[in-house]
């Protein structure tokens, strides 16, 4: 089940934003058109939420030019705040469409989902669920697309596997997304501290 979401745009009201999600303050930046962005959110400590973040850096490695990832990692209650965010709002078209859609009822960690871009500027959202439906959807979607064998062989089993304890601990890496944002945050930065520089000197 997909749902559809326009972007907000600029000059939009606080309080509409606030409206728009309750995460808007943890939004994922615009995917481009043809990409899939797999967002993971989760506990900082929990081998499943260990095993879906690895999975998802293998795929995107596996696979650049199809996916890009975005991550949130909390402790439990601002988990579940976060996660009661994404479904009251993000989500909700999804519910409206399937009420008996099985994230509706999703209380632990990790939540997966998709995001993919439409021409006209709109999102698609697709609730996984946990690391067990987001395998799933791994092995159903992606392993045939990988054609390097090494890669595709790591994926498929530890799509398979159950997670071990040693994954309890979660690599805080920020997704591909992410780190283009803060790349770019910082460019922008750079060339605005020059443009101030040469505006002073204009003025002496």
């Amino acid at each position: 089940v997909v749902c559809c979401e326009k972007r907000k745009t600029m000059g939009q009201s606080e309080s509409s934003q606030a409206h728009d999600g309750a995460t808007n303050q943890f939004a994922r930046p615009q995917i481009p058109v043809g990409k899939t962005l797999i967002c993971i959110a989760g506990f900082k400590i929990s081998h499943h939420t260990g095993r879906a973040q690895k999975l998802a850096v293998l795929i995107q490695k596996a696979l650049p030019s199809t996916y890009e990832t975005w991550f949130h990692w909390d402790w439990p209650d601002n988990f579940r705040a976060f996660l009661s965010g994404l479904q009251e709002n993000e989500f909700k078209a999804a519910f409206e469409k399937n009420a008996d859609h099985a994230v509706k009822g999703h209380r632990t960690s990790p939540i997966v989902w998709l995001e993919k871009s439409n021409e006209d500027g709109s999102r698609e959202i697709i609730p996984l669920g946990g690391r067990d439906k987001f395998c799933e959807w791994v092995l159903e979607n992606v392993v045939n697309d990988i054609e390097d064998e090494k890669a595709k062989t790591q994926i498929t089993n530890l799509a398979k596997s159950s997670p071990g304890f040693t994954e309890v601990w979660v690599n805080e890496a920020p997704g591909t997304q992410q780190g283009a944002t803060a790349a770019a945050a910082v460019k922008e930065e750079k060339k605005e501290e020059k443009k101030e520089e040469e505006e002073k000197k204009e003025e002496k």
